[in-house]
């Protein structure tokens, strides 16, 4: 189809809307021509129209609630814990999110973190408090894509700030294949929280990549690269690769889907650095997993899923396992819960036992 197709049928059929205003599916193409063109106020002032006609019809009913529900401003609270064997991180984030017209929509809030860290063998035990303040400014040009752009500003102590950029994309076609694209610049560098002390920060780049190529098989493919500097220094450069396989084995209510991996990182530390040894990572990973979901929908509004993944690191000799559970629950039509909670005896960052817990509440009005 040629590129200005699209727009000449949106075209025809606003024509034939004011010629019949009365004929219900042309007023119905083209509510859908327009969220299609991203267009979704205009959508929903159109099906609106169709339900003051017809207040049962439940296909338009149902569309008019999806629109009203993706595009509602939001309150979003969150809280995570990460849990390891020397090291203790608690981050609770409050942030407001709304569309401010039909393809641009801001997302505002601010962040508090710990960071605790256990006395160990050469590091004294600290705690460090990390308050931050966030926005960031989306672009949708199509229904599929999204482009965003943020700042973040973060402080600790008195004396000591941190901005960070962020660029993004993303592309959802809504039938095969999503993609994101995810850009930190300067992003404050938690993990290990030894390097909290030494102003720690990264410069990332993160792509992930999903295709359904049969309808019960997803491939996915993911990609990151970052950079470390602490105290003024470089500290190294780390990148990982992973590759996935969803085989889903059943597709109803209960959901199970089977899930092989493999995953590779590897990490070159600055030459000469004398913070080789004090701030650390796994050098190399050259990991094969097996792994399985269940998901249940219990009711439309309410998900639990479990999961559990093996891992076999051949380069170390070290076998692995991961195990977590996750809910969702729509309480009301405008509170949405999810919590998250994942366990596993390896980290693929900085090794040993890790536990972590995420709850977040949406609140729609």
């Amino acid at each position: 189809m040629a590129r200005g197709a699209p727009a000449e049928a949106g075209r025809r059929l606003e024509a034939l809307a004011r010629e019949q205003p009365q004929d219900a599916g042309i007023i119905a193409d083209l509510a859908a021509a327009e969220l299609g063109a991203g267009r979704w106020s205009r959508a929903l002032d159109l099906y609106g129209r169709l339900l003051d006609a017809d207040p049962e019809n439940r296909e338009v009913l149902a569309a008019y609630r999806e629109i009203r529900l993706g595009h509602a401003p939001r309150v979003e609270l969150s809280h995570s814990t990460l849990l390891q064997a020397a090291a203790t991180h608690h981050v609770e984030e409050a942030a407001w999110r709304g569309w401010l017209a039909d393809r641009w929509w801001l997302r505002a809030g601010a962040r508090h973190g710990s960071y605790i860290q256990d006395r160990v063998v050469g590091q004294s035990a600290f705690s460090e408090a990390v308050w931050t303040a966030l926005a960031t400014v989306g672009f949708q040009p199509t229904r599929a894509v999204s482009l965003w752009a943020g700042l973040e500003e973060s402080r600790r102590r008195e004396d000591i700030y941190r901005t960070t950029g962020r660029l993004g994309g993303a592309y959802d076609d809504g039938k095969a294949t999503t993609a994101t694209v995810d850009v930190a610049i300067r992003e404050l560098l938690t993990n290990p929280v030894a390097a909290l002390p030494r102003n720690g920060s990264i410069d990332r780049v993160t792509v992930d990549v999903a295709r359904r190529v049969l309808v019960p098989v997803v491939l996915g493919a993911h990609y990151d690269f970052r950079h470390y500097r602490v105290s003024g220094e470089d500290l190294g450069d780390r990148w990982e690769v992973a590759a996935r396989a969803e085989l889903e084995l059943v597709r109803s209510r209960v959901q199970v889907t089977l899930i092989p991996q493999v995953f590779f990182s590897q990490y070159t530390p600055a030459a000469g650095s004398p913070l080789r040894e004090t701030i650390s990572f796994i050098s190399r990973e050259d990991v094969v997993a097996i792994g399985g979901v269940a998901g249940w929908d219990v009711t439309p509004a309410l998900r639990l899923q479990a999961a559990v993944v093996g891992r076999r690191d051949l380069h170390r000799a070290i076998t692995s396992w991961e195990v977590n559970g996750e809910g969702r629950w729509r309480i009301r039509p405008w509170l949405e819960g999810r919590v998250l909670y994942t366990r596993n005896t390896e980290s693929t960052t900085v090794g040993g036992q890790e536990e972590s817990f995420l709850g977040r509440l949406d609140i729609l009005y």
